[in-house]
């Protein structure tokens, strides 16, 4: 007979977390990575930054898409290429990475990080003392500079 105390099933398991980052934030990002996006207004850094949660995959594709559609000033055709196949080999790695843990049942709840950032489309960017929202596609912040957050979009109204 062991000696060994095994923890009961029934009980929750604990994940890595990185410090300073928001469990729940955290879930966002990783239920994004699943294909369950929400709409979120984060503060990072005194700037409230707005928009719809997307996966890393998304952002990445994204990202090609977007140096795909940029052409190179007084920069060298193949550089852009060597950037673009880059940004496509981050997608197609995240794809296979997303695509085995979720053959697998999804993460192992032992063995789990929540995602390190987290990416918005869609984004409406306030700075403090400033008019108007400032609009763009799309966003990345690493988890631990998100000081606060709200479910929810800001408007242009």
């Amino acid at each position: 007979m062991s000696d060994e105390v095994k923890p009961d099933a029934a009980e929750p398991q604990l994940v890595r977390v990185k410090p300073n980052t928001d469990v729940f934030v955290g879930s966002l990002a990783h239920y994004a990575n699943n294909g369950i996006g929400v709409s979120v207004t984060v503060l990072s850094q005194g700037v409230l930054i707005s928009g719809q949660v997307m996966s890393n995959v998304d952002f990445f594709k994204w990202t090609e898409q977007k140096w795909g559609e940029a052409t190179p000033q007084g920069g060298d055709a193949e550089t852009a290429e060597l950037v673009r196949t880059t940004l496509k080999g981050h997608a197609e790695s995240t794809a296979q990475i997303m695509k085995e843990r979720n053959a697998e049942g999804g993460a192992d709840p032992d063995n789990f990080e929540f995602p390190v950032y987290l990416h918005l489309r869609d984004v409406r960017i306030m700075i403090p003392g400033a008019l108007h929202a400032i609009k763009c596609e799309a966003w990345r912040s690493r988890m631990d500079q998100i000081a606060g957050f709200t479910i929810g979009q800001m408007t242009d109204e």
